[in-house]
């Protein structure tokens, strides 16, 4: 049977790329691409997630940027409003107490099982044949939940991308250790839609770092208009969705709910997340400053159950956000020109976490001030908000294989998994994705050398090195 072609907004056209010629040229996959020509800076990103259907699209979204008209009051611009005690609060909270990492990850049995490649799906005849980001948490069933972005399957049983179908915006992957075991499952909508449903119609979710709180699943995301922007698309929002019951085992069970984070263009938001005893901190990418933020939520806001996520205003998590200022001190909601930039070239993402050997912050990524990115990086900080230390190569991207030699291939969306780690004060595990942006069927007829060669193409690699030298932090 036919299948109507697939139609993908272009990155470099205002035209709409028809056909299963998609990706390349069209999709850029999870990645801030900066490129500086005749004073004009470029901003390529890609991402995936959220859901729920608002009249959100009717409001006018801010531009962040540099200079331009404030947009807060003037209780709000001198952070002075007496009747709300969390403006102008300082940087970290009275006996505030952050999370390490497990010392030994609950998954850590089945790191060596951790690979990607083509996978039985949902439907009968379903095989997953390629997805990039990762970006991943667990979930306290013991379930490990990854969001994959742009996805192809393939309906008809085969391992290959050849006639494939092609889910727009997100998939979700559930996984599972028993022993030593790793099982792999991956879920979306019925007729290849995506698993976190759209907020604004026509409008894609781009998610990014999940997190729980209790029993409940965050996941942030960037409300994606394909119909504008430099290539072709661009963030009009950033949203939060709400899943209260992943207790439920079958994830086409759950309830997903999203609400509206910032009414704001180019912010891309959890790139990174950070948890306290008092706060949930997410770190951010924003396009128009080409940098990394942070906003943090009383952590007492994101106790929830599924009553009262059912019962939330809409603007409960916009009303409840605070942005870190550039004096340091946190103030409601986000603004355009109080924005204190942490100094990270992490534009593909970014993993934030404490080391406990040397009570120092570590932050991994792929470092994006050269591109195509060429290392994977690490720095170091005595805080979560900096000043970060100059970052650290700790893997240099291979040229070994055929599709990563090509010449219009490049790597990105570097992340740690401490969950499979177990010695997080030595080692880091972390997964990155590589893509195409040549020839638009390369990527659609080269999978690449996938699985526990690491060299797969837009399918997810997983990689275990050791922390030495300056990449070490020390007391």
């Amino acid at each position: 049977m036919d299948r109507p072609p697939l139609v993908i907004r272009s990155a470099v056209s205002s035209e709409y790329a028809v056909d299963k010629n998609f990706f390349a040229s069209t999709i850029w996959g999870f990645v801030i691409v900066f490129a500086q020509f005749q004073k004009i800076t470029i901003l390529v990103f890609w991402a995936f997630t959220s859901c729920s259907q608002t009249d959100a699209d009717s409001r006018r979204p801010l531009k962040i940027a540099t200079g331009g008209d404030d947009q807060r009051s003037p209780t709000e611009q001198d952070g002075s409003d007496p009747n709300d005690p969390t403006k102008g609060t300082d940087q970290v909270g009275t006996n505030e107490t952050f999370e390490y990492p497990p010392d030994r990850g609950p998954l850590s049995a089945c790191r060596s099982q951790v690979v990607d490649g083509p996978q039985k799906a949902l439907g009968a005849s379903d095989i997953f044949v390629g997805g990039d980001s990762g970006f991943s948490t667990l979930l306290a069933n013991g379930n490990y939940v990854s969001v994959r972005g742009d996805s192809m399957v393939n309906a008809n049983g085969q391992p290959t991308r050849v006639a494939s179908e092609f889910i727009k915006g997100n998939t979700l992957q559930v996984s599972t250790c028993k022993g030593d075991q790793f099982e792999r499952n991956y879920y979306y909508r019925q007729g290849y839609k995506a698993f976190l449903p759209d907020y604004t119609p026509g409008q894609n979710l781009w998610a990014y770092q999940p997190f729980t709180v209790e029993n409940t699943l965050y996941i942030p995301s960037g409300d994606v208009d394909y119909g504008t922007g430099t290539w072709g698309f661009k963030s009009t929002r950033a949203l939060i969705s709400v899943i209260s019951n992943t207790d439920e085992l079958d994830p086409m069970r759950w309830n997903v709910k999203t609400f509206p984070l910032f009414d704001v263009e180019g912010v891309w938001p959890g790139a990174a997340v950070v948890k306290s005893n008092l706060y949930v901190y997410l770190f951010s990418n924003v396009g128009a400053i080409h940098d990394v933020i942070v906003s943090r939520f009383p952590i007492t806001a994101l106790t929830m159950t599924p009553t009262k996520v059912s019962g939330l205003p809409q603007n409960f998590f916009k009303e409840s956000v605070e942005t870190l200022g550039v004096d340091g001190k946190w103030y409601k909601g986000i603004d355009t020109k109080n924005i204190k930039r942490l100094g990270l070239n992490a534009n593909s993402g970014l993993t934030i976490r404490k080391h406990k050997a040397s009570d120092k912050w570590l932050a991994l990524f792929a470092d994006t001030s050269v591109w195509p990115t060429q290392d994977v990086v690490v720095a170091n900080s005595s805080s979560p908000f900096g000043p970060w230390s100059k970052p650290t190569s700790i893997y240099t991207i291979p040229k070994n294989s055929a599709v990563d030699k090509h010449p219009n291939t490049f790597c990105y969306a570097a992340y740690e998994k401490p969950e499979f780690n177990k010695k997080p004060d030595t080692h880091v595990f972390f997964s990155y994705a590589c893509n195409n942006d040549g020839d638009n069927l390369y990527l659609w007829n080269n999978m690449g050398d996938y699985g526990a060669a690491q060299n797969g193409l837009y399918f997810m690699r997983y990689i275990y090195v050791p922390l030495t030298g300056s990449a070490l932090p020390v007391k």
